[in-house]
């Protein structure tokens, strides 16, 4: 009996015990056995996966979760266990899900597998417009991708004149109509797959564009004058227009209106010709003017013709009242320029001051020459009161004041108006608008075209003619040429000293008997190719994206490669390291690469790489490895090194051997983590250059970008701050 009383205040004693045991934390996190633990995602596509799967033994408990180890780039976890972002690293990831309370927590490992976005280019068929210069981006999709994206020639081949920049631009001014190519591009960008298609590419006849605004309400019984507007060819002016109805049918509408329509663009009423409203046409809506359609074709020489459909309002007419005063609004006449069109209605008249036309009661005025009046060559009065010159104001037409007397006639009053108006004509302006210098122009190289020394400039045109004799080009005494250039005899000339990417300066063409025009000259200035033994400086070559004072403490700008996401410059250079090999950006975790671009003579399947680098002062040394410095060759990652940072003295490091292909060779490397320090991004090596060694009897040779950023001399938009290169970046 004792024997089963002491068994029984054991087991008493047990269940106390565990219940003391779970009301005071006593229990466990439990992960189920059957949940998903592989998990699959895609670059650039936003993830979104519940991972609160965890259950406790204890009731009430609030769980929590959080990551342990490192996640894939643009993946995160809040404390609900919602694993979601934009992932923007592609490969197969293995990581722990932490599930925690106050007292107790359990993980549960899950790998997620990342497949790489895909670009897609959507261009595929282009037409270049002859004699024009074509600026024409070719279009990509997808997810995942970061900009720049950066296009290369494959195969294949351009129409002459045109180019095709790094940015996807096929820019320039073919010269052969009709003739089709074939070109094969590569499309590529960060975290994506690269895109390669086939682009055919055409030179058409530029394409006339037709904008319609309102025409003027006009009244039966009155005359008429309105010049249609001026076709254009993206929104430049196009010379030689002709405008004609489009059908017969259209044509006997306009004669039926009363109009006639002038090849330059003019309808009007000739002579003394009234607006009619066409028989049979039915009555419009009370208060409301009957409203006619027809439809008008321009054409111009070397152009695709185009048609527009006009709309012409017709108020019926109406009754005179008797005792008003004619009197003339203005005196005043726009100045006419030669080779230009001119057309005005400020003769115009007003009857008891108010405006022709302006509401029921205005009488109906007419225009005439007053006396011995004669107007200059090429010009009319139309009985509307538009002064106009069908065409062009002649080009042998002096340059001075000319005078001339309108008489304005009313319907009804006995008494007319006159008035003397003076027309000043001037000069006519070149055209000129930009011109691109097609060919890459190399820092510290002479420049020549066609083995002469110099580039032709070029772009400005008579606006009579296509003849560019006699015309000069000099550059404005307030514009600041790249330095090392300068324009002489209508040629670019000289030994550019620094490397600017894609630039441009205004010069100034003129004439005799023209006013002069400035215009744009688009050129690129690369570095030139150098042989640095195997050693490539790191603030010589391409990054973007940066912020902070950096470690090197210099803040010299004509040193600095280093930009913010706003395109100001705030890193640092001393043209002998850069500090703060990093880059965190605002709400994301992007590092980009520091991008060399090698070219070899030969394939080398052994080389050696290693880096330069040293430590801030008063961070904890830093070892690293693949896992968060990532060392890529031609987007092959280099793996297998291992190393420990800890001195603010730089010393070189190993990071492995490389294979290196004939013809250009990239290498990038980008800090994978930013945590080294005592804040997020903090602490992370300050980088001095790679090198590489062990490539035999192969020449390397490089671009170094020392001048890419010269904004504090003068240069306030460089080419590669929109279109920094990336992976496989033609530089």
């Amino acid at each position: 009996m004792k024997k089963k009383i002491k068994i029984l205040a054991i087991v008493t004693s047990i269940i106390m015990f565990a219940t003391f045991l779970m009301a005071c934390g006593g229990g466990g996190i439990i992960w189920p056995s059957n949940i998903t633990t592989n998990l699959t995602a895609t670059v650039g596509q936003e993830f979104s996966r519940n991972l609160n799967y965890a259950e406790s033994s204890r009731e009430g408990d609030n769980i929590s979760y959080r990551i342990t180890g490192t996640m894939p780039r643009g993946l995160s976890i809040d404390s609900m266990g919602i694993l979601s972002g934009t992932p923007a690293q592609a490969g197969t990831f293995t990581f722990a899900v932490e599930a925690y309370t106050e007292s107790r927590s359990a993980a549960q490992e899950f790998t997620i597998t990342i497949g790489q976005g895909q670009l897609a280019i959507g261009t595929t068929s282009i037409q270049a417009f002859v004699g024009s210069l074509n600026n024409i981006v070719l279009s990509v999709s997808g997810a995942g991708y970061e900009n720049p994206v950066i296009f290369t020639q494959d195969a294949g081949s351009l129409p002459y004149g045109l180019n095709l920049l790094p940015n996807g631009t096929i820019t320039g001014t073919p010269i052969q109509l009709g003739q089709t190519t074939t070109l094969t591009v590569t499309a590529s960008s960060e975290y994506v797959a690269s895109a390669t298609a086939t682009i055919t590419i055409e030179v058409v006849e530029p394409q006339l564009e037709l904008s319609i605004p309102a025409l003027p309400l006009t009244r039966e019984g009155t005359p008429y004058s309105m010049v249609l507007p001026r076709a254009t060819f993206q929104e430049n002016a196009v010379v030689g227009l002709v405008y004609t109805p489009a059908t017969q049918e259209d044509a006997q509408l306009i004669q039926n209106m009363g109009l006639t329509l002038r090849e330059s663009g003019l309808l009007y009423t000739a002579g003394n010709a009234s607006v009619t409203i066409p028989a049979g046409t039915p009555p419009p809506f009370p208060g409301r003017p009957i409203q006619i359609y027809v439809n008008i074709r321009v054409d111009a020489p070397s152009c695709t013709s185009t048609e527009e459909r006009f709309r012409v309002d017709i108020a019926p007419a109406f009754l005179n009242p008797d005792g008003e005063e004619l009197l003339f609004a203005t005196r005043h006449l726009p100045t006419a320029h030669r080779l230009e069109t001119y057309s005005t209605n400020t003769t115009a008249a007003n009857v008891g001051h108010r405006q022709i036309f302006a509401a029921a009661g205005n009488r109906t005025v007419r225009y005439f020459l007053h006396g011995d009046s004669v107007l200059p060559q090429g010009f009319e009065l139309l009985q509307s009161g538009m002064l106009y010159v069908d065409g062009a104001v002649p080009n042998a037409l002096p340059r001075a004041e000319h005078e001339f007397t309108v008489r304005a006639e009313a319907a009804g009053l006995a008494e007319y108006a006159t008035a003397t108006f003076t027309l000043q004509v001037e000069y006519a302006f070149l055209q000129f608008s930009a011109a691109v210098l097609e060919y890459f122009i190399e820092r510290g190289t002479e420049i020549t075209h066609e083995g002469i020394a110099g580039a032709p400039v070029y772009g400005a045109l008579r606006p009579d003619s296509d003849d560019t004799a006699g015309i000069t080009y000099t550059v404005p005494a307030d514009v600041t040429m790249p330095t090392g250039l300068s324009v002489s005899g209508g040629r670019l000339i000289g030994i550019p000293d620094r490397a600017y990417g894609f630039t441009s300066f205004v010069v100034e063409a003129s004439a005799p008997g023209y006013y002069s025009n400035r215009g744009e000259v688009f050129i690129y200035i690369q570095d030139a190719l150098v042989d640095t033994n195997g050693v490539f400086e790191a603030e010589f070559v391409d990054m973007f994206g940066r912020s902070g004072s950096g470690s090197s403490g210099a803040a010299h700008e004509h040193a600095m490669i280093q930009e913010n996401g706003d395109g100001g410059i705030t890193g640092a250079s001393n043209r002998f390291f850069i500090g703060w090999h990093y880059w965190n950006r605002p709400g994301g975790t992007y590092n980009p690469p520091f991008t060399f671009r090698i070219h070899s003579t030969a394939a080398v399947a052994n080389a050696q790489l290693s880096v330069r680098l040293a430590m801030e002062t008063g961070v904890s040394p830093l070892v690293l490895t693949p896992a968060n410095y990532d060392v890529r060759v031609n987007d092959t990652q280099v793996t297998g090194f291992n190393f420990t940072v800890s001195s603010t003295s730089f010393g070189n490091f190993t990071l492995g051997n490389i294979s290196l292909v004939e013809g250009w060779n990239y290498i990038q490397i980008r800090v994978l983590a930013n945590n080294f320090g005592f804040y997020a991004g903090q602490g992370a090596p300050a980088f001095d250059h790679v090198r590489i060694t062990s490539f035999g009897s192969a020449t390397l040779t490089w671009r170094p970008h020392t001048y890419n950023l010269l904004k504090a001399r003068g240069v306030a938009e460089v080419y590669w701050r929109a279109n920094a290169p990336n992976f496989f970046t033609p530089i």
